[in-house]
């Protein structure tokens, strides 16, 4: 993800996201990765983790983030 912001991705652009991790268990991503996860990926975005071929989850951003931090202009009392 760091790298995508580096690259100037603009927010809402990615589609998917595959996660892995070596372990014996599928991992879900943390909270802070969750909500930078919100503000780069796409409303219909699929996130997949996965240790092996054969074990792997996946989930929408809403699965994972059902009531995001949302910051608009209009918080912006300037």
């Amino acid at each position: 993800m760091a790298a995508a912001i580096s690259a100037g991705v603009e927010p809402g652009k990615l589609r998917a996201l595959l996660i892995y991790a070596t372990g014996f268990e599928v991992l879900t991503p943390c909270g802070a990765c969750r909500q930078v996860m919100q503000e780069l990926l796409a409303d219909d975005a699929v996130i997949t983790s996965c240790h092996s071929e054969t074990s792997f989850h996946s989930w929408t951003m809403g699965e994972l983030l059902p009531d995001p931090f949302v910051l608009t202009l209009e918080d912006d009392h300037g």
